[in-house]
């Protein structure tokens, strides 16, 4: 009988207490996509409303089909196709060669278009001498009669005996209009004379006197030799998945200067995106600080900060000195503060108009049916993950089918769901219609048990 009892208070409880996970979830999102005809993979970014409510590892995230029934689901970092250029180099055929009488070198050869049908972008002369500079001059034509300039003052060179530096390659500009299949270049003074680094040196002595000296220096006379003419064109192969970057608001709360440790601090303030990059911007010139981003750490009820990336912020702009990487880098983080500390020294302090925030973006990817809406629930502090058979999902991704892209509607607040860091037995013991529920049902138990306990007591020494 008291097993029974029990049984039926619990009941009670469940009756008045939210049991499904939506209704421990404080808000809900519509997903919105295009009306399908079949089922179709879904996949739907996560906002700044997702990640300022949800805690690290998204524990309290459901997806919500129908009514209140749960969809299986997964959580992924959104990856994008990114560009990278491919040199493609051929090298040139059919090459005639024309000395001038000014002399320079005459090198004409014609480019096969069925093979080479992108026009070249740069052209590279190989050869293996060193030391040498000479100005380049470079022509197309579409017939071999009618030549135009696409390169007029041109520098290839070697300065091995000053520095290890060395240019082979012109780069050609665009061709506009018609396609160019015929290629001249102009080498000016091929015939390059060098001095001789050796010094030949005579002395005549009467003696130990010496009465006369002769310096003489050898003069080398050193053709131009060319192994071989290389063309090449970038081709765009958009072949690399990366994690895709998208830029978070960041608000700067303030900015201090300790005078003492000669730095700037820059305090700022996020919605606890997933972050991996800071970006300085001012408009100083001309400088190179290190710096670094902290995170706040509470240890035994005091001020922390802890580092998680450093870099050197550098803009240099003087002259052809052109130079700019304002940027620190770090592993994901999802805080609600961040600090940006710039070293000065002895220099002025920099004058910060602003920092931008890029990080990760992720997804909730999930399996729709035709004609159910769907919705996206969040933010508890207390809910545990869940356990979804996600075999399907995970091979269906793995196979390289594309999710349907979807989209968030505007967050609603549920009217069940309890407050942010309160319990929920603490709401529903603190609601005061639901308490006088839960004691008027406990009371009617309360009274038939003790009527059926007096009916009992009523029926002991009867025959």
């Amino acid at each position: 009988m008291r097993k029974r009892w029990l049984a039926a208070m619990l009941g009670s409880l469940l009756l008045v207490t939210p049991a499904s996970a939506e209704n421990q979830l404080r808000f809900t999102k519509p997903i919105e996509f295009a009306p399908l005809e079949t089922e179709e993979l879904v996949a739907a970014q996560l906002d700044s409303d997702i990640y300022a409510a949800t805690r690290a590892g998204y524990p309290d995230l459901r997806v919500l089909k129908g009514s209140e029934e749960e969809a299986a689901f997964l959580v992924r970092k959104t990856t994008t196709k990114v560009g990278r250029k491919v040199k493609q180099v051929w090298t040139a055929e059919d090459i005639s060669l024309h000395p001038l009488d000014d002399g320079g070198l005459e090198i004409t050869f014609r480019i096969d278009l069925e093979k080479h049908p992108e026009q070249p972008q740069g052209i590279r002369l190989i050869t293996p001498l060193r030391n040498f500079e000479h100005r380049v001059r470079i022509e197309s034509s579409a017939d071999g009669k009618i030549w135009q300039p696409l390169v007029e003052d041109g520098l290839i060179f070697d300065y091995s005996q000053f520095m290890d530096v060395r240019n082979l390659s012109i780069e050609l500009p665009t061709s506009q209009g018609k396609e160019r299949s015929w290629i001249r270049i102009t080498i000016e003074n091929v015939t390059q004379e060098q001095q001789s680094q050796l010094l030949e040196l005579s002395r005549n002595l009467s003696g130990d006197e010496e009465t006369s000296r002769t310096e003489r220096q050898t003069i080398k006379r050193q053709p131009f030799r060319i192994d071989r003419i290389e063309l090449w064109h970038d081709e765009m192969r958009l072949d690399t998945v990366r994690n895709k970057r998208v830029v978070y608001p960041l608000t700067v709360e303030r900015i201090e200067q300790d005078s003492e440790a000669h730095e700037t601090l820059v305090y700022l303030k996020s919605r606890r995106e997933p972050l991996t990059r800071l970006t300085l911007d001012t408009a100083d010139r001309n400088f190179s600080r290190s710096a670094r981003v902290e995170v706040r750490r509470d240890i035994s009820e005091k001020e922390s900060w802890q580092a998680i990336g450093t870099a050197n912020l550098t803009h240099l702009d003087f002259r052809s000195l052109k130079r700019k990487s304002l940027s620190i880098n770090f592993p994901e983080h999802r805080e609600t503060e961040y600090r940006l500390v710039i070293e000065n020294r002895d220099s002025p302090p920099l004058g910060v108009k602003n920092v931008t925030a890029r990080g990760n973006a992720y997804e909730v990817v999930f399996l729709a049916a035709p004609k159910v809406d769907y919705r996206l629930a969040y933010d508890s502090k207390t809910l545990d993950p869940p356990n979804f058979d996600t075999v399907a999902l995970s091979a269906s991704l793995k196979e390289g089918f594309a999710p349907v892209d979807a989209t968030l509607g505007e967050a609603v607040e549920s009217d069940v769901a309890p407050e942010p860091g309160e319990p929920l037995l603490k709401r529903i013991l603190n609601d005061g219609p639901v308490l006088t529920a839960i004691i008027a049902v406990l009371v009617v138990l309360l009274a038939v048990g003790l009527y059926r306990a007096t009916r009992n007591l009523d029926g002991v020494g009867e025959p």
